[in-house]
C-alpha cells in the first residue's frame, strides 16, 4: 500500500514517470500470484472467462458508500497516425449515451441515484490507459447495480450518436486549443528534449486538432471496438457491501461482454538514448526560471520483492537528505535559488521500462540563474564525494519512519477512494498490493542495519557517472551553451570535506509557572469543553477519534486582518512568511527542522480576517513539543531579515506574471476592488511591496504576539486532562493577555465596491477567453439565516445560468457562483458569479445572467430546483461532522464567537425550511437589476 504511494507522489518524479510510463499490463496474472510478498487481507481478486480482471474489497470508511474504478488499457500511444486524440474523444462520448441509456435520460438516471456528473462520475485519459471513476453515495443494492450498469454500458454499448458526437467534437477541440498555453508548450518541449524517440512524447492525449476535426464516426467506432475489450480491462469496487454479492453482480453484468477473436498488438514504445550534457532553453515572458535536470541510466528490471522495496526505501532516504540540504540553502541569506528537489531510482518492476535515473528540479530568480544552477550542482557533488553525516541519516530515518507510521495509522480507517486507487496503481506497476503496516515493518527491519555507505552507494548508482540533460524554462536571455558552461564550471570547483553537525536540543521547554484554570464549562450537544486560564488564555477541547492518534491544534491570536495597518499594503503576506521563516531567537529555521526530524510537529502561520492562526497537526506523543514550539513562536520569534529574501524572490515572480491570464488578473485585483480598494487586501504596486521591511511586520505582528487574546482549539485523540495540563504549562505560563480580539480603530469597517462599474481589466496572454465577474453586496454573517439562503441561491444561480447557456447552443463555458459572508468585518459579504467566455460572447452571457437573476427575483424557481439545490448541501453537512476539520473549525472560536455553534445547531433545519418564496425575496432584495458590481477581464488586444 504505502510503497505504491511512495512510487507515485515523491517530488521530482514526474518526468521520470513519463519516461518509465507503465505499459498496458497484459500479464495474465495478478502480481501477487507468483510472489511471496504478503497481500492486504480482505481484497478479493478475480478474472472472468472473457478476460476481464476485477478486484473487490469491503470497506466501511465511509459507511454505506462505494467507489468504482473501470480502466481500459488504451491510451494515446495506441492511436495510429490518423487517430491522435480519439481515445480522449471516446472518453467524452462515454457520457453521451449508450444502447440502454440514451443521453436524454443520462442526467435523470444520475439524479435518481444522487450522483453529480463530473464530481461523482467522470473520466480521464492518459498515454497508456483510460479511467472511469464513479463514487456512489449510497451502497444499497439498487445503487450498486446502477453503478455497474453505467460501467457495463461504457464497455461496448456506446452509440456515438452523430449530433452528440459533433457537440463533443467542439469540446475536445476547445480543450486542445485552451490547454496549449506557454506552460503546456514548455512541458512538451521538455519531454521532446529529454525523450525524443518515445512514442508517448509525440502521442499526447490532447491529440491533434486537424485529426479531431476530420475524424469520422466510423474512425472513432473502429478505435473503440479495437481496444474496449474485456481482456484489456480491470474493474475495482471498494465500499460498504457484501463481497459474495458484489462478485455475483459483477459476473452477471459483465460475463456477456464478448472477448475479441484477435489480439491487438502493443505499439512500439520507442527508445531512450542515454545522452550526456545537453541543454535546451525555452523562453517566454511569463515564466519564472526553472531547471529540469535528468541523469538517465538503464533501469534494472526486477520483480517486486522485499529486496526491491528495500532498495526503493534506501533511495528515498538518500534523496530526502539531499533535499533537506537544498532546502536549507534555499532558506539562507543570499540563496541563488528559491527551491530545489531531487528524486532518483535505478530499478523498475515494469518489464517494459526504458529508463531510470536521477531528477532535479530547481527554481531560481532570473538574475541569479547561473549561481543557482551552480550551487545545486555543487551540493550534489558534495554529497556524491563526501556522503552524509550520521546525524543527517538518523534524522532522515526518523522522518521516514514517522511518515510510514502515519500511513499505517491512517490505513486502519482508510477511505475507499485511496484503497481503490492503490489497487489500480499496484496493478499498473506490476506490484503486490501490500499493507502500510507491512511496509513499516519492512522499513524498521531495514533501518536497524542501514548505514551511510549503503545510502550513498544507492545515490551514486544513478548520479555519479557522467553529466545530465538540462532543460531550462525562463523569461531571460539564456542560451543552451551558457547553461552547459555553468554546469561544467561547477564541476571544476575544489571541494573541502564538511564538518559533522552537532545534535541539537530544543531550547524552549520551560515557560515559567504553569497557569491555572479559573473557569470551565461543557457544551454538551457538541461535547466541547471550554476553559479559561488565569492569564485570560482560552482553551476549547474536543475529543475525536476520527483520526486515531492524531491531534489538531490551532492557536488563534488577536483580531487578524482587521487589526492590520491600512497604510501598509502587502504587509499581510510578508508578515506570515517573516514570522515563520525567521525562526526563533535560539534556533534558526534550519536548526528547528533538524530538531523536529522524526517528530510529528510543525507550525504554520495563517493570517485571516479574524485572527493570526498558528496551526499544526501532531500526535499524542509529540503534543507537548507541538505546544512548546507554538508558545516559543509567540514569546521569542526572531524576525531575522535574511530568510525573507526568498519571499521577495517568489513575489517578484508573481509580479512578473500578474497579467498572464484572466484568472491571475482576477485573483490579483478583485479581492481589493470588491472592498473599495482597501489596502489590506490584494497586492499593492510592486514598489510599495518591495519597500516593506521585516521591521514593519514585526511592529504589527509583534504587538499581537505580546499582548493579544489567545484562543486555543485542540481536537483529536488525546486525553482531556493531558491536553489541559500541557496548555497550562506552556500558554498558561505566559503574561496576562487581552480577554478578547481587538481590531484597530475602524478596522472592522469595509465598504462594498465603490469603484467604476463596470471595471475593465486586461491580460496579456492567450486571448481565447475573457472573464466576467458579477458581485452583489450582502450583509455579514451575523444576519440570521443569511448563510443557508446564500448557499441555496449560489447553487440555483449557477445551475440556471449553465442550463440557459446550454439551451442557447453555446459551448460549455466555465461558470461558477461563489460567496463570502464575513465574520470579522461589519455587515460585509457578497454573492458572485464567474463566467469565462470568448470575448465576443460577453454581451450574450451577461444578458443570460441578468435574465436568470430577474427570473429568480420574480419567483420563477421550481420546487424541483429548490430540492435539487438542497439535497447535496444537506448531504455535505451530514458528512462534515465525521471529520476532524469540521470540529476544529467549530472549536476554534467556541468562546469568542459562540454564535457559530448556534448556527451549526440549526443549519439543517434552516436549509430544509427554505422555500422558493424565501429565495425570491432574497434575489429581489440583494440581486435586483443594477445592484451588482461587475469586472470585465479582457485580452489586451481588445483595448
Amino acid at each position: 500500500m504505502s510503497i505504491v504511494r511512495l512510487a507515485w507522489v515523491l517530488p521530482g518524479l514526474s518526468l521520470l514517470l513519463f519516461a518509465c510510463e507503465i505499459s498496458g499490463n497484459d500479464s495474465k496474472i495478478w502480481a501477487h500470484e507468483n510472489n511471496r510478498l504478503p497481500v492486504v487481507q480482505g481484497v478479493r481478486y478475480g478474472q472472468l472467462a472473457n478476460g476481464m480482471r476485477y478486484a473487490i474489497a469491503q470497506n466501511k470508511t465511509p459507511q454505506n458508500e462505494a467507489i468504482i474504478r473501470f480502466q481500459i488499457n488504451v491510451g494515446s500511444i495506441h492511436e495510429l497516425d490518423g487517430e491522435q486524440g480519439l481515445v480522449h474523444f471516446i472518453e467524452h462520448m462515454a457520457f453521451q449515451g449508450s444502447e440502454n441509456l440514451p443521453q436524454a435520460k443520462f442526467a435523470q438516471v444520475l439524479a435518481t441515484q444522487n450522483l453529480d456528473f463530473k464530481t461523482d462520475f467522470n473520466g480521464q485519459t492518459d498515454t497508456e490507459r483510460t479511467m472511469y471513476r464513479l463514487a456512489l453515495p449510497d451502497a444499497q443494492p439498487e445503487q450498486l447495480d446502477s453503478g455497474l450498469f453505467l460501467m457495463r454500458e461504457i464497455a461496448d454499448k456506446l452509440t456515438f450518436e452523430p449530433s452528440l458526437l459533433e457537440q463533443e467534437r467542439a469540446k475536445v477541440i476547445s480543450e486542445n486549443t485552451n490547454r496549449q498555453g506557454p506552460d503546456w508548450q514548455s512541458m512538451r518541449a521538455n519531454t521532446r528534449f529529454a525523450f525524443p524517440h518515445l512514442r508517448s512524447t509525440i502521442r499526447q492525449p490532447i491529440g491533434d486538432v486537424q485529426v479531431l476535426g476530420a475524424a469520422s464516426r466510423e474512425d472513432i467506432i473502429n478505435l473503440y471496438e479495437r481496444y474496449y475489450r474485456p481482456e484489456r480491462s480491470i474493474l475495482i469496487v471498494v465500499g460498504d457491501f457484501d463481497l459474495d454479492e458484489m462478485e455475483s453482480r459483477i459476473q452477471v453484468k459483465f460475463n456477456d461482454w464478448q472477448k475479441s477473436e484477435t489480439e491487438v498488438p502493443e505499439p512500439d514504445r520507442g527508445r531512450v538514448e542515454l545522452r550526456e550534457l545537453e541543454a535546451e532553453v525555452f523562453t517566454h515572458e511569463t515564466f519564472e526560471t526553472k531547471f529540469s535536470i535528468l541523469k538517465l541510466v538503464k533501469p534494472k528490471i526486477v520483480q517486486d520483492s522485499d529486496k526491491a522495496r528495500r532498495a526503493v526505501m534506501v533511495s528515498v532516504i538518500a534523496n530526502n537528505i539531499l533535499n533537506l540540504r537544498l532546502d536549507q540553502i534555499a532558506q539562507s541569506i543570499g540563496a541563488p535559488f528559491t527551491s530545489a528537489q531531487v528524486y532518483g531510482v535505478n530499478q523498475s518492476t515494469n518489464p517494459t521500462a526504458l529508463v531510470a535515473g536521477g531528477s532535479m528540479i530547481i527554481s531560481a530568480p532570473a538574475e541569479t540563474w547561473r549561481q543557482g544552477l551552480a550551487m545545486a550542482a555543487l551540493e550534489l557533488r558534495y554529497v556524491l564525494e563526501f556522503g552524509f553525516s550520521q546525524t543527517e541519516l538518523d534524522a532522515a530515518i526518523a522522518n521516514f519512519r514517522t511518515g510510514m507510521q502515519k500511513m499505517a495509522e491512517e490505513a486502519v480507517d482508510q477511505h475507499s477512494v485511496i484503497i481503490a486507487d492503490e489497487i489500480l496503481r499496484a496493478y499498473a506497476g506490476h506490484l503486490v498490493y501490500t499493507s502500510a503496516q507491512n511496509e513499516l515493518d519492512r522499513f524498521n527491519s531495514l533501518a536497524t542495519d542501514l548505514n551511510r555507505e549503503t545510502v550513498l552507494e544507492e545515490l551514486r548508482s544513478y548520479w555519479a557517472d557522467g553529466d545530465p540533460l538540462i532543460f531550462m524554462s525562463t523569461n531571460t536571455n539564456a542560451t543552451a551553451e551558457r547553461v552547459k558552461q555553468t554546469w561544467l564550471q561547477a564541476k571544476q570547483v575544489e571541494l573541502t570535506a564538511p564538518v559533522e553537525p552537532v545534535k541539537l536540543e530544543f531550547a524552549y521547554t520551560n515557560f515559567g509557572k504553569a497557569g491555572r484554570v479559573v473557569w470551565q464549562d461543557h457544551v454538551v450537544d457538541f461535547d466541547i469543553h471550554r476553559f479559561r486560564l488565569a492569564n485570560n488564555v482560552m482553551l476549547n477541547y474536543k475529543h475525536s477519534a476520527f483520526d486515531p492518534g492524531r491531534v489538531q491544534v490551532n492557536v488563534s491570536l488577536g483580531a487578524g486582518r482587521s487589526s492590520q495597518p491600512k497604510n501598509a499594503p502587502g504587509l499581510n503576506g510578508l508578515a506570515q512568511y517573516a514570522l515563520m521563516a525567521g525562526g526563533l531567537k535560539k534556533h534558526d529555521i534550519g536548526e528547528i527542522r533538524q530538531i523536529l526530524s522524526g517528530r510529528t510537529v510543525g507550525v504554520s502561520a495563517k493570517m485571516n480576517d479574524q485572527n493570526l492562526n498558528l496551526y499544526g497537526v501532531t500526535d499524542v506523543d509529540d503534543f507537548e513539543l507541538q505546544m512548546q514550539l507554538s508558545a516559543a513562536y509567540v514569546t521569542d520569534a526572531a524576525w531575522r531579515e535574511q530568510p525573507t529574501a526568498n519571499f521577495f524572490k517568489s513575489v517578484d515572480d508573481m509580479y512578473a506574471g500578474k497579467d498572464t491570464n484572466a484568472r491571475v488578473v482576477s485573483d490579483w485585483n478583485i479581492p481589493k476592488l470588491v472592498r473599495s480598494n482597501d489596502n489590506r487586501f490584494g497586492w499593492p504596486e510592486r514598489d510599495q511591496m518591495f519597500s516593506l521591511k521585516v521591521a514593519d511586520a514585526q511592529s504589527w505582528i509583534g504587538e499581537i504576539l505580546d499582548h493579544a487574546s489567545i484562543e486555543i482549539s485542540i481536537v483529536g485523540d488525546i486525553d482531556q486532562d493531558q491536553a489541559v495540563q500541557i496548555v497550562a504549562k506552556t500558554f498558561g505560563a505566559l503574561a496576562k493577555r487581552e480577554p478578547l480580539p481587538r481590531a484597530s480603530d475602524g478596522g472592522r469597517a469595509i465598504v462594498f465596491a465603490t469603484g467604476e462599474n463596470p471595471t475593465t481589466l486586461f491580460y496579456t496572454g492567450d486571448g481565447s477567453l475573457a472573464r466576467v465577474r458579477m458581485h452583489w453586496s450582502l450583509p455579514g454573517a451575523s444576519e440570521a439565516g443569511i448563510s443557508a439562503l446564500t448557499r441555496m441561491a449560489d447553487s440555483i444561480l449557477e445551475s440556471k445560468i449553465a442550463a440557459r447557456a446550454k439551451a442557447a447552443g453555446d459551448k460549455p463555458y466555465p461558470i461558477f457562483a461563489f460567496w463570502e459572508l464575513s465574520e470579522a468585518f461589519t455587515d460585509f459579504g457578497y454573492i458572485g458569479l464567474n463566467i469565462d467566455v470568448e470575448p465576443s460572447k460577453i454581451p450574450e452571457m451577461i444578458k443570460i445572467a441578468d435574465e436568470v437573476i430577474a427570473q429568480m427575483a420574480r419567483g420563477e424557481i421550481s420546487d424541483e430546483e429548490v430540492e435539487a439545490a438542497k439535497l447535496p448541501i444537506l448531504t455535505r453537512n451530514e458528512d462534515d461532522i465525521d471529520d476532524n476539520i469540521f470540529w476544529w473549525k467549530l472549536a476554534s472560536y467556541a468562546q469568542t464567537n459562540p454564535q457559530e455553534m448556534q448556527n451549526m445547531r440549526t443549519r439543517q433545519a434552516d436549509l430544509r425550511a427554505i422555500t422558493k418564496t424565501n429565495l425570491q425575496e432574497y434575489a429581489a432584495k440583494y440581486m435586483g437589476k443594477g445592484k451588482d458590481y461587475r469586472v470585465l477581464i479582457l485580452p489586451a488586444e481588445t483595448k
